[in-house]
């Protein structure tokens, strides 16, 4: 079977399932609109559909999508408050952004000593409506920070955005709860990471 005969390595199949537009701003909110979120970019480090176990739970999903960036003006280790601009600015209701309990500590998350990959504040909710709207991590072995949104509270089409919005590829595979081989979208399907081996080939 060749790149282009295979629904999961073809990218031009994936352009089609996921078209693109020209923007590289979009906003969130939560469900009760205490929350906005700006994330401009021309970069992402990464947009992927997640199927692990953690990530299902906390969007109470069966795979959600995240578009991860290197900025945000709130700290990944503390939670407080930066000046300036960033690819993920809070623009509204950064009092009501919220660490879910005990932080890395809490029932998604292994404990930030037991956990030798990330560190940080973790996954962030609405206090008020409960939306999850961001998550806030730093990389134990490069110190690299990772600021994510989802795509699923854009107030418009992921369609509208650039190519380089787009979903990539399917993480964490050998966790999902629905059958992967059936997601024909040209995207490949990873058994974890994007950087280890293929959950389809």
């Amino acid at each position: 079977m060749t790149t282009a005969e295979n629904p999961h390595n073809d990218l031009k199949l994936a352009s089609k399932f996921y078209p693109c537009g020209d923007k590289n701003v979009a906003n969130s909110t939560c469900f009760c609109g205490s929350i906005q979120i700006e994330t401009k970019t021309d970069n992402p480090v990464m947009s992927a559909f997640c199927h692990c176990g953690y990530c299902r739970v906390g969007h109470a999903a069966p795979l959600y999508q995240v578009l991860y960036c290197t900025t945000a003006n709130i700290g990944c280790k503390t939670g407080n408050k930066k000046e300036g601009e960033h690819e993920i600015q809070i623009v509204k209701g950064f009092e009501h952004l919220t660490s879910f309990p005990g932080g890395m500590a809490n029932p998604f998350h292994k404990k930030t000593t037991d956990n030798e990959r990330v560190g940080g504040i973790g996954r962030m909710h609405c206090n008020i409506c409960g939306t999850r709207m961001l998550n806030a991590f730093y990389h134990k072995l490069d110190g690299k920070e990772r600021y994510g949104v989802f795509p699923g509270t854009f107030m418009e089409p992921l369609s509208n955005f650039i190519r380089e919005w787009q979903p990539r590829s399917h993480l964490n595979c050998e966790s999902a709860i629905m059958p992967v081989a059936a997601i024909c979208d040209g995207l490949p399907k990873f058994v974890e990471w994007d950087t280890g081996a293929k959950f389809i080939e």
